[in-house]
């Protein structure tokens, strides 16, 4: 195909010299091309206009693939003049309707208030209700609410969940550890009133044991949590293996004015810093009336 269009391009060019030579042929220096009858010449032509017709067409169609996903892509974050927000109904009644470039619905221009400007946004979130639970995103992080979960994720890759819970009671750090460390598990034992002594606690292998491993590297880290300069909770940092690559887990959970915090963040790197850093950070923006945990290794 390449020596074609080689040949086609020369033809081009020496084509009409040559024809109008009449029966004398012009040397083109093309060694295929000069061993070529006038009609030889005549049909490649041909081809070569034919094919250059078809490459055009074919360039052509591709672009608009890419205009048309381009414009699904920018989907409701721009107003695009092409794609419009609000159109017509095709069935000749002239009613409006929004338009629907995908799955989901393209919104118009944002409402503006004359004379106002760009107010500045400190991405806190507040959870837990009465509990006092904050949580101060910096703006790489997008998320959403499900619920008492928050779902977080980056461009760069990583992936999390922070769960808010109710504690009844006051906090017993075995009950965390039970959740990293496994347990064999215990009966509930109760007292001749009916008070509960011993906590049930079924037989599990903990976040430790069952998160798959990533050959090779070295033990994770385990840390502390604190909160108003008290032991709260713990968290650990795991190499392990996504789709058979090399991943890191990490995973906490702490308790604190009758309010717990549990969270699981992952991304499927090796263990890097700038990442490292950007989970750490929004783990310790964590706040239980307007007080911050912090995490010690």
């Amino acid at each position: 195909m390449k020596f074609r269009k080689i040949v086609a391009m020369t033809l081009v060019v020496v084509m009409s010299a040559t024809l109008l030579a009449g029966c004398g042929k012009a040397k083109t220096g093309n060694a295929t091309i000069d061993k070529m009858s006038p009609q030889e010449l005549g049909e490649a032509l041909v081809r070569a206009l034919n094919e250059r017709s078809q490459y055009k067409t074919m360039s052509e169609d591709l672009q608009a693939q890419v205009d048309d996903l381009q414009k699904k892509v920018q989907g409701v974050q721009f107003a695009d003049p092409d794609f419009p927000a609000i159109d017509k109904v095709q069935d000749d009644t002239g009613r409006l309707t929004f338009k629907k470039p995908g799955d989901y619905v393209k919104l118009p221009d944002p409402l503006y208030i004359r004379g106002t400007d760009p107010a500045s946004v400190d991405n806190k979130i507040s959870m837990g209700g009465a509990r006092g639970i904050t949580l101060k995103m910096a703006p790489i992080w997008s998320y959403r609410i499900e619920g008492n979960k928050l779902w977080m994720s980056t461009v760069s890759g990583i992936y999390g969940v922070v769960v808010i819970g109710k504690l009844a009671g006051n906090l017993d750090m075995n009950m965390i550890n039970v959740l990293f460390d496994g347990s064999e598990g215990q009966p509930e034992i109760k007292d001749a009133w009916g008070n509960i002594t011993q906590p049930y606690i079924p037989k599990s292998d903990g976040i430790i044991k069952s998160v798959p491993a990533d050959p090779g590297k070295p033990a994770g880290k385990d840390g502390t949590i604190f909160w108003n300069s008290n032991k709260v909770g713990r968290q650990v940092v795991l190499h392990t293996s996504i789709e058979g690559k090399s991943g890191v887990f990490r995973a906490g959970a702490f308790a604190a004015q009758n309010a717990s915090v549990t969270y699981v963040f992952m991304y499927d790197k090796e263990m890097d810093a700038s990442l490292e850093d950007t989970i750490t950070t929004a783990i310790q923006s964590i706040s239980i009336q307007n007080i911050p945990i912090s995490i010690e290794h």
